[in-house]
């Protein structure tokens, strides 16, 4: 037990001294966020293989006939909505590993790798900077900053294609993601989760994904950027500076 408590207080102090964030924060306390394959693609180590596989198997699906449905593209005008989409296994997963013995970080051995306390918070940080990194990929997303001031400043993710991120595309569908209470950060729904469980899931990535295919703009905030007692206010001034490019509707 000490020899563990002497190794985590030397991996926080590295941690601290060189500023560390994202996968280099991860890498210095030995884990890494790897995308591990379901059952069906278990053969498969490259993550863009999963994903050329995934899609094949979807062309080779038949297609279903419903005459009471309506596709998303002709709902919203657009006639690009039909362009290809990355397609994507909702089995496989990306990961928490402790590289050295190439463990699954679980509920059960969490604390063997990842201690309460100071450790956890850094572990949960390094995390949530790799999912934001994936959302802003998948997404097409920017930070857009709403506030700044000598607290710091409040910011959201937001699509290119919002007039609040440079684009022209005000009339378009919107996703508003706003995540509870806690210190978890914009499109992240659970530290504990992103962990022991996967990115996919305790994140905004799946619906990401799904407003991607529907042509809409994804809007994100951050409320606990100031802490749960400023939340309310952080929603109301995000919510006034990015929805006031919507379109009002004809009378």
């Amino acid at each position: 037990p000490e020899e563990h408590f002497e190794r985590l207080e030397y991996i926080l102090a590295v941690i601290k001294e060189l500023g560390l964030s994202g996968e280099e924060g991860l890498r210095a306390a030995g884990l890494e966020l790897r995308h591990v394959c379901c059952e069906k693609h278990a053969t498969i180590t490259d993550l863009q293989e999963c994903k050329e596989e995934e899609k094949a198997t979807e062309e080779d699906r038949p297609p279903e006939h419903d005459d009471s449905s309506v596709s998303d593209a002709s709902q919203l005008g657009d006639t690009e909505a039909q362009e290809e989409q990355p397609q994507h296994c909702d089995d496989c997963i990306t990961r928490l590993i402790h590289k050295q013995t190439d463990t699954l970080i679980d509920t059960y051995n969490r604390k063997t790798f990842v201690s309460d306390g100071p450790m956890y918070d850094e572990i949960s940080r390094f995390c949530m900077e790799c999912a934001h990194e994936n959302m802003i990929k998948e997404g097409d997303l920017k930070w857009v900053t709403i506030e700044e001031d000598d607290r710091g400043s409040i910011n959201a993710l937001v699509s290119s294609t919002h007039p609040a991120a440079g684009g022209t595309e005000a009339a378009r569908p919107t996703l508003l993601v706003v995540t509870g209470k806690g210190k978890v950060r914009a499109g992240i729904f659970s530290r504990q989760h992103i962990q022991t469980t996967g990115l996919e899931p305790s994140t905004a990535l799946f619906v990401i994904r799904e407003a991607k295919k529907r042509k809409m703009n994804i809007v994100m905030l951050d409320p606990n950027v100031r802490g749960e007692r400023e939340a309310y206010i952080v929603i109301e001034k995000s919510m006034a500076k990015l929805f006031q490019y919507i379109e009002k509707s004809p009378a």
